[in-house]
């Protein structure tokens, strides 16, 4: 049964997606559109598999080879793991020859995704047709009948592959690719050769037409080794280059005539170039229609071009790979609109040439333009994305929008039309953006001035933009003293502001002025100056005097013979004695007493004389 391929523009879009680099040449690409073909256990939309892990292709037959996860119970114990189903170029079940009738192989063993591959031998050796499936615990050889041959042991052999002169290459889990060269059928493990040794968790394992290995790491992602570095000594090989060309990857296979390499993203499918330094060629499998979920396992017809991929429970056909014109950009100037001293609108024409596109505009600085480099906007940015449907017309597209430009600045543009197909520019154009405008500032004359405060005042002009300012205070024009800060808003015109000053220096000259900024730059107030009153001179005070006046005052003097009763009182006071009995002292003292008396009569009648 021969398949009728029926691809519309908008299904090569929708699912051949080309990575968009900058500056990538506006020739026509070849991409793999979805057939429209999935299929499952009895052909094109015929029942499902339980898992996918791997397929392959017989490029001497075109037949599809799909490896199932299926797991069969009996009773509760398990008596079959893992089928190998036979398929022709269009899906359709094909029998075993040597399986009375039947399309699988039973029991063939099964793990887990990256733990199982399958292997054609495709050369004019003695293995020719047989079919290798690697299993994670060894390398199952079958006949094209379907008869199992024997196996080759040694390992965690996680992956296998087949060169172009019959060389069979088995990837062992964690660190090795053996190599085997048959010398009968079927390969066994006396026909080992040499080994890729030091690798970094390698499983699943492809080779190209010169016999350079590529291998999967088994959590992701892809290393190229050079078929010099095979070895028996066990020196370790290095990848050139030494990191993955994809990380997420985790199977892989040969493109047509191994001029490139297809890997399984686990939702797309990738195609590389079979080089020192592999590049992305094409990218499909993304989106709808025949998106891919969950996939793994994926094998090239090197006759056709299609690509076989495994979508969890079915197997998705895309291609053949098709030649497609990228979208065209006119040359016509685009229209520019919306100018302003931030902002820009551009309309352009595109004419999508029959596949679903998308336009941006790019641009960038004069500054940070580069005349002459692959790609001069590489400093820049572009407008968000516009969509184009698959039409083949000119098309008006816009206005889009530019937004966050820098004020009175000058920018290069151009349209930049992307599809699977490629991308396409428009030529190099400019424009300049509005005048930058600052806000507009006056310094006001201080008031309210005391010996330690003051009040300062100004207008401001916010030109609609929001504004704040600051008042910049000191001793002298470096203004290094106080900033008193505030927000004058967005207001278009003019508007009073004032902050007040204190704990000053009484006496001291201050200077001042007025300071507003904007978006668009800083505008400086002229400078004004206040001086705060001094502290007043204190009243001189006379020298000091006594309180009270003393003049010269004449007390009497007292008679001679009263100061010598009294001194010798004095001097009696001043002599210790001996103590006596109290009688003896009263009578001493009475008798003492005697004199003194007698003298003052005779004092008294002295004067009386």
């Amino acid at each position: 049964m021969n398949r009728t391929k029926t691809i519309t523009a908008t299904a090569l879009c929708a699912l051949c997606i080309l990575p968009l680099f900058a500056g990538a040449s506006a020739e026509a690409t070849q991409v793999y559109p979805f057939s429209g073909v999935s299929f499952g256990p009895g052909g094109p939309g015929v029942g499902t598999f339980s898992r996918v892990e791997a397929v392959g292709v017989d490029q001497m037959t075109e037949d599809v080879y799909v490896y199932d996860a299926t797991v069969v119970e009996h009773l509760g114990v398990v008596v079959e793991r893992g089928r190998l189903y036979k398929f022709n170029a269009d899906g359709e079940p094909v029998a075993f020859s040597g399986l009375a009738g039947s399309n699988f192989i039973g029991n063939v063993g099964s793990t887990g995704y990256a733990e199982e591959q399958i292997a054609i031998d495709d050369s004019n050796g003695p293995d020719k047709g047989d079919i290798y499936v690697s299993g994670n615990r060894e390398v199952k050889v079958f006949s094209p009948a379907g008869e199992l041959l024997g196996e080759l042991s040694g390992g965690e052999m996680c992956g296998v592959a087949v060169g172009a002169d019959g060389h069979v290459y088995v990837g062992i889990y964690p660190d090795e690719v053996r190599q085997y060269v048959p010398t009968a059928n079927p390969v066994t493990n006396a026909d080992y050769v040499s080994s890729l040794s030091g690798l970094n968790e390698a499983c699943n394992v492809s080779v190209d037409g010169q016999g350079n290995i590529f291998a999967v790491v088994w959590t992701g992602g892809v290393h190229r080794y050079a078929s010099s570095q095979f070895n028996t000594t066990g020196e370790s090989a290095v990848a050139s280059p030494t990191a993955p060309f994809d990380e997420v990857a985790r199977t892989i296979t040969s493109g047509p005539t191994g001029a490139s390499v297809f890997v399984d993203d686990l939702g797309s499918i990738a195609e590389y170039s079979d080089t020192s330094r592999p590049e992305l060629l094409a990218r499909f499998g993304a989106t709808e229609p025949g998106k891919l979920t969950e996939s793994f396992g994926l094998a090239v017809n090197n006759t056709t071009g299609e690509v076989y991929a495994g979508n969890s429970t079915t197997v998705n056909i895309y291609g053949p790979p098709e030649t497609l014109p990228p979208p065209t950009v006119e040359d016509e100037p685009p229209v520019l609109s919306g100018l302003t001293r931030t902002t820009a609108q551009v309309t352009g024409t595109v004419d999508p040439e029959n596949n679903k596109s998308s336009l941006v505009i790019e641009y960038v600085s004069d500054g940070e333009y580069r005349s002459g480099a692959a790609n001069p906007y590489a400093r820049g940015a572009s407008s968000p994305s516009v969509t184009l449907e698959a039409l083949s017309a000119d098309e008006s597209v816009g206005p889009i929008a530019l937004e966050g430009l820098t004020a009175g600045t000058t920018y290069h543009y151009r349209l930049a039309a992307h599809s699977i197909a490629g991308t396409s520019y428009s030529q190099d154009r400019t424009f300049t953006t509005a005048p930058p405008t600052s806000p507009g500032v006056s310094t006001g004359a201080a008031g309210e001035v005391t010996q330690t405060s003051a009040l300062l005042s100004g207008t401001v002009e916010a030109q609609a933009l929001q504004t704040s300012y600051e008042f910049e205070v000191g001793t002298d024009t470096s203004y290094s003293g106080a900033k008193l800060f505030g927000n004058a808003g967005r207001s278009a015109g003019a508007e009073t502001v004032s902050a007040g000053l204190q704990y000053l220096v009484p006496g001291t000259t201050y200077h001042y002025r007025l300071v507003a900024t904007n978006e668009d730059g800083t505008t400086y107030g002229q400078d004004m100056t206040f001086t705060t009153p001094g502290v007043p001179t204190p009243i001189a005070q006379p020298p000091a005097a006594p309180l009270v006046a003393s003049p010269a005052v004449a007390f009497p003097t007292i008679p001679a013979a009263s100061k010598s009763s009294a001194a010798k009182k004095k001097s009696k006071r001043g002599i210790k004695s001996k103590k006596k009995p109290a009688r003896k002292r009263a009578k001493a003292k009475h008798a003492s007493a005697k004199p003194a008396a007698s003298h003052a009569r005779h004092m008294r009648g002295g004067s009386g004389r």
